[in-house]
This record gives C-alpha cells, sequence and structure tokens, in this order.
C-alpha cells in the first residue's frame, strides 16, 4: 500500500476503502466448486496443484476471508456469506495443523 503512505489521513482512509473494496469484488469473483485452493499463477488462470514448494501459498484465500469477515460491520448482511467461505476454505487445511 505504497501508494497510500504519503497522503493526509482522511485520504488515507479512502484509498484503504478502495483497497478493500478491490479485495471484496476479487474474493467474491473467486468461486470453484471443487473447494481446491489457489497456489499461483503462471501468466493465466489460477494453477491448483503443482510442486511441494507451491503449497505454502493456500492459506492465503482462507485467511483474505477472514480478513474481509473481520472487517465487515455487524450490521452488513454480507457478514455471514464472509464467514461462511471462510470456514469453507479453511476447512480443507485443518489436517495440516500441528
Amino acid at each position: 500500500m505504497a501508494s497510500c503512505d504519503r497522503i493526509s489521513n482522511k485520504s488515507r482512509n479512502r484509498c484503504l476503502a478502495a483497497a478493500m473494496d478491490f479485495a471484496r469484488d476479487r474474493l467474491r469473483a473467486y468461486r470453484t466448486t471443487s473447494g481446491l485452493l489457489p497456489q499461483y499463477n503462471r501468466a493465466g488462470p489460477l494453477e491448483h496443484s503443482g510442486e511441494a514448494w507451491t503449497h505454502w501459498c493456500d492459506g492465503f484465500l482462507p485467511g483474505m476471508l477472514w480478513i474481509v469477515y473481520g472487517r465487515e460491520p455487524q450490521s452488513s448482511p454480507d457478514r455471514g456469506w464472509w464467514r461462511q467461505q471462510a470456514i469453507r476454505y479453511s476447512k480443507p487445511l485443518e489436517p495440516r495443523k500441528q
């Protein structure tokens, strides 16, 4: 968010709000019926499988969903949807806990 660094607080708040709106839009656009987690991109569609080194990326999608859920106002009609999606994409990672 370097573009939000050297601006007034009011402008910074608008900049950060715009970044969150962008993130929400991108997260809503990601749909999979397979339940697979996106791992990486090679100048095209998101890849869902690959070498072992790519598996560290699996937590990014659920993590972003939890962040958006946590920032949604309690009164937001979308708050429950964000929570459902965060749980949906976090569950496949449960076996990796130590």
